[in-house]
């Protein structure tokens, strides 16, 4: 038993916008695991970070 539900889409074929994102943490400076690691954002299920200046 594979514990990925069937019929789900690889993250590799999720169209990407300005809301849904791939981050490709092999391609960020000093990464250091000896594989690529890949993650994916949806920004709108998040409330935006707001930051004093």
């Amino acid at each position: 038993d594979f514990p990925i539900p069937m019929g789900l889409i690889p993250l590799s074929e999720i169209p990407e916008d300005d809301d849904i994102g791939c981050i490709r943490f092999e391609e960020i400076p000093n990464y250091t695991l000896p594989f690529p690691v890949h993650g994916l954002y949806i920004l709108s299920q998040h409330e935006p970070v707001e930051e004093e200046i």
